[in-house]
């Protein structure tokens, strides 16, 4: 009898795919909220606004496209135009 091993699927994409996944989401999170992630997490952590799911999945986003950019050495990531975006998005985000 043949034991049948099951593999975990693997989603596999390209640095270019992920810092245009995460730009997109992160550029949405913005419109929705109206304010730039850095202006979220500095709310956030002043207590200011209560961190929700959202607002989770929000940074945890940022958070993965700033370490992407940071791993690919592209600082300035892919420019996305999202009409009503913070000027200041994370997806150009220059100082972290």
């Amino acid at each position: 009898m043949t034991t049948q091993r099951y593999r975990t699927p693997v989603i596999t994409r390209t640095a270019e795919e992920g810092l245009r996944e995460y730009g997109a989401e992160v550029a949405a999170w913005e419109l929705r909220y109206g304010c730039s992630s850095t202006e979220m997490l500095e709310a956030v952590e002043s207590g200011e606004v209560e961190e929700t799911w959202d607002i989770c999945e929000w940074l945890f986003a940022w958070r993965s496209l700033l370490d992407l950019k940071a791993i690919t050495g592209r600082p300035d990531g892919v420019r996305l135009t999202v009409p009503g975006a913070a000027d200041d998005c994370a997806c150009e985000d220059k100082d972290r």
